[in-house]
């Protein structure tokens, strides 16, 4: 059984942060140390986790695809 992680979740409809559990995949990947640096500030003026700022930048850039695949559609 896989590990139960307790997760601070971005919630885009809501009203601001939700906790929530949840199992999620694990990933390690290599960032070059300007861009480690630059997500490490912007977390933190943000105010969030560096893996919620990355997934938050992540979400953001879904919305930003689906928008733009929409918009294709029309």
């Amino acid at each position: 059984m896989e590990p139960l992680w307790l997760l601070l979740h971005w919630n885009h409809g809501g009203s601001g942060m939700e906790t929530m559990t949840h199992s999620y995949p694990q990933l390690k990947f290599r960032l070059p140390p300007d861009v480690h640096s630059y997500v490490k500030e912007a977390a933190k003026r943000q105010e969030r986790s560096l893996n919620g700022h990355i997934v938050f930048l992540l979400r953001q850039e879904m919305e930003k695809e689906k928008e733009e695949n929409n918009s294709d559609g029309k």
